[in-house]
C-alpha cells in the first residue's frame, strides 16, 4: 500500500483531485490529514485500486509525491504547490484588468456637472 498526496493519488488513479477528495470524503478511498497548519492529505492507495490508472506502482514510487519523512522534501512540494497556484492567480488578474479595461471603454462617458454660478468665484481664487 502507497501513501501520496492528493494530487499523486489523482495521476496514480487516473482522476481528478477532486474525485479523489470526493471519494476520501465517502469512504471509497482512506486517508489521513495532516495538523493545521498545513492540512495536507496523505491518501492510502492499494496495488489494486490502480487497474483504472495509466501509471504502475513502480512510477509513482519514484514519485516525490509518496509519502516522505525528509522535511525538506515536504516543503519543497509546498513550494512548488504554491508556486504553482501563485502562476494561476497572476494569470487570472492579468485576465481580470483586460476585461475591466474593456467594460471600460464600453461605459458611455461621465455626464458634465452644471456648476453652480458661485463655484466659479471660488475657483478663481
Amino acid at each position: 500500500m502507497a501513501t501520496m498526496t492528493i494530487q499523486g493519488a489523482a495521476e496514480f488513479l487516473g482522476v481528478s483531485e477532486i474525485t479523489v477528495r470526493r471519494k476520501l470524503k465517502s469512504g471509497q478511498l482512506t486517508g489521513q490529514q495532516e495538523e493545521a497548519p498545513n492540512g495536507r492529505w496523505w491518501v492510502e492507495i492499494a496495488e489494486e485500486q490502480s487497474n483504472f490508472g495509466v501509471r504502475t506502482p513502480e512510477s509513482v514510487k519514484s514519485d516525490s509525491n509518496i509519502e516522505s519523512h525528509d522535511p525538506l522534501q515536504i516543503l519543497k512540494d509546498q513550494v512548488a504547490n504554491l508556486q504553482h497556484h501563485l502562476d494561476i492567480r497572476e494569470r487570472e488578474v492579468g485576465e481580470l484588468h483586460v476585461i475591466i479595461q474593456q467594460q471600460a471603454l464600453a461605459l458611455p462617458p461621465p455626464a458634465t456637472v452644471k456648476r453652480k454660478w458661485w463655484y466659479t468665484l471660488l475657483s478663481n481664487k
